[in-house]
Order: structure tokens, then C-alpha cells, then sequence
């Protein structure tokens, strides 16, 4: 290994330490402010460690075809050192204005679908309940009248069938129909 080719694979170890403390933070920081579980926390973390682990091999294996060398951990060491003192406050604040974003935008869609879906909805439900009551309304005071009109003539019917009326035998639906519509009409106007 030529020793631009080490200068190469430090650099990148390097770069790869720096990128494991941004993912590390921005994890850290995406867990605390969405409070999971700790079961979750494990299961996490070992994922974290399971993606860094091929990431620097990945990196290592590009850089230098996987030879291991005491300067590859020095990388890591120094990339991860120059994250934490350098930039891991900068990711934590980005990290943070991210996320206040995404929730704000969370909200904007929650309220515009209030406003815009549920709202009419709503309005579109109460316009229909009116006009559904209105033409109940309406037709039990046009079906009022009409049997005020009717009731003339089912007296008439009543009084020329009466003798007939001890022959009949109604079924029960029939007579309970009666015993409703009469109960109806009785019900002052």
C-alpha cells in the first residue's frame, strides 16, 4: 500500500467518522424528541451499529480493498472526535429545526383538512338534516291535509261496510296499522 493510498483511506475513515456521529446524533436526537419506547431504543441501536459496521467496510473496502491497518481506526477515531467537537452541536440544531418543521407541516395538513374536507362535510351533513327535516315537515302537513280531505268519504265507507264488519277478520299487521293511523289522527292539528 502506497502511502498516497494511506493518506487516502485515512481521509475517508475519516470521513466516515463523521458521518457515523451525524447519523449518530440525528438518531439520538429523532428518538428523544419522538420519545420511543426502550424496547425500541435496542432494537435501534442495533441497527445503527449494524448499518455503521458495513458503512465503514463499505468505505474501507472502496478506499483501500479492505485491508485493515492501525491508521484505519485512527481515521474513525479523529472523524468521530472532529464531529463532537466541531459540527455535533450544528447537526443537533439542524436535527431539531427539522423536526419542529416536519411538525409544523403536520399541522398545516391536519388544519387544511379541517378546513377544507371536514368543514364543508359538516356544512354539506347540516344542509341535508335541514332539508331533510323540511320535507318531512312538508309532507306530513300535506299528508294532515289530505286525510282531513279523505276523511269524508272513509266515514262514508266505514258506515255503508259496517254490516259487513263482523264477517271480516283483519290480520294483526293490519289491525295494528289501523290502531297507528287512528292514534294519528286523533293528535290535535
Amino acid at each position: 500500500m502506497t502511502l498516497q493510498e494511506q493518506f487516502f483511506t485515512l481521509a475517508m475513515m475519516s470521513l466516515s467518522g463523521v458521518a457515523l456521529g451525524v447519523v449518530y446524533d440525528a438518531y439520538r436526537v429523532l428518538c428523544s424528541e419522538l420519545r420511543a419506547p426502550r424496547w425500541i431504543l435496542s432494537v435501534m441501536d442495533l441497527v445503527y451499529w449494524l448499518f455503521a459496521t458495513l458503512f465503514v467496510f463499505r468505505v474501507l473496502y472502496y478506499s483501500n480493498q479492505g485491508e485493515i491497518r492501525l491508521f484505519v481506526f485512527l481515521g474513525l477515531i479523529l472523524g468521530i472526535l472532529f464531529y463532537f467537537w466541531l459540527i455535533g452541536s450544528i447537526t443537533v440544531r439542524i436535527m431539531l429545526w427539522l423536526i419542529g418543521v416536519v411538525r409544523a407541516l403536520i399541522r398545516f395538513a391536519v388544519k387544511a383538512f379541517r378546513i377544507l374536507i371536514l368543514a364543508p362535510l359538516r356544512l354539506l351533513y347540516r344542509l341535508l338534516v335541514i332539508l331533510f327535516g323540511f320535507a318531512a315537515a312538508v309532507t306530513i302537513f300535506i299528508s294532515r291535509i289530505v286525510l282531513q280531505l279523505l276523511r269524508p268519504f272513509g266515514t262514508l265507507f266505514w258506515r255503508l261496510t259496517k254490516p259487513l264488519h263482523k264477517y271480516a277478520v283483519l290480520p294483526s299487521w293490519i289491525q295494528k296499522g289501523v290502531q297507528w293511523l287512528q292514534r294519528i289522527w286523533k293528535r290535535p292539528s
